[in-house]
């Protein structure tokens, strides 16, 4: 496959590395005026997707997520806490009402820390923890 090159078309990536627009792929290549150029390419290489680079074809990088808010944070874990409300019902671990939940204490647990985290919400990724599943007597 062949790459057409378009260094008229800068690209830059969200570290600020300037490269050329991939503006067109083909299996062969074609006359075209000056500055483009073709060059060789990946078979799986997509105009617009990808870039040249540092004189090579190849992805161009995403940029990276942003970095979730405080309030952004304390919505998730309120969405979480706010989910598992049914396990903190008294008579759902009652074993006079079958079938009942058997490991409410892990989601007490889990309920716990999502209501700190939105007592006191911080910025940034959270390793968020995972909501027990449900194991129900017979």
């Amino acid at each position: 496959m062949k790459a057409l090159i378009s260094p008229n078309e800068k690209r830059t990536d969200y570290e600020g590395n300037v490269g050329d627009r991939i503006a067109q792929v083909e299996q062969n290549e074609f006359p075209v005026a000056a500055p483009l150029f073709w060059t060789d390419c990946p078979d799986d290489c997509v105009a617009d997707v990808w870039w040249y680079y540092n004189g090579v074809c190849e992805v161009m990088p995403e940029p990276p997520p942003p970095v979730p808010t405080a309030e952004e944070n304390k919505a998730t874990a309120e969405q979480k806490y706010t989910a598992t409300n049914w396990a903190a019902e008294p008579d759902t671990a009652d074993p006079a009402y079958p079938p009942y939940l058997m490991n409410q204490t892990e989601f007490f647990t889990y309920r716990a820390w999502l209501r700190s985290f939105n007592i006191n919400p911080q910025p940034g990724f959270i390793d968020w923890p995972v909501e027990p599943t449900a194991q129900w007597s017979e």
